[in-house]
């Protein structure tokens, strides 16, 4: 899905993360938000790089997960999983929905930046904790 989604978005450069055109998607989805903007650009840059340098030690973590390599490339998960993080943790005060759920969530991230451990724990928010705290609305 991520992989599919770097594609159609044109966010590749033959098989290569196009950094400058996930950027200035960044910059066009938040318009008129500098905090977001700056946030966002900050976010893909940073995490583009780190992926990068580790991209070896990803694939080898999903590949022993019985994670299809072949099927789905993880570098592009992580790197959306890694800009989420950041952009939750970096939340502009303005936008903060002060809850449970957002609170445990951000410090959870400040204080680990393990995305293993990050997906463990959205897997234990349900649905009905997040519409409790108006956190989405379906």
């Amino acid at each position: 899905m991520h992989e599919c989604h770097f594609k159609k978005a044109k966010f590749l450069n033959g098989n290569k993360i196009d950094k400058k055109t996930l950027i200035q998607y960044t910059k066009k989805v938040f318009v008129n938000q500098t905090a977001w903007i700056e946030n966002g650009v900050k976010a893909f840059d940073m995490c583009v790089d780190h992926c990068l340098m580790y991209v070896d030690d990803i694939r080898s973590a999903f590949d022993t997960h019985k994670f299809d390599l072949k099927q789905c490339d993880p570098m592009y998960m992580s790197v959306e999983t890694c800009a989420f993080m950041h952009l939750f943790r970096n939340c502009p005060v303005s936008d903060w929905k002060d809850s449970e759920t957002c609170n445990k969530w951000k410090a959870h991230l400040e204080m680990c930046h393990d995305e293993e451990e990050t997906i463990v724990m959205l897997n234990n928010v349900t649905v009905e904790q997040m519409k409790e705290e108006g956190l989405i609305n379906i």
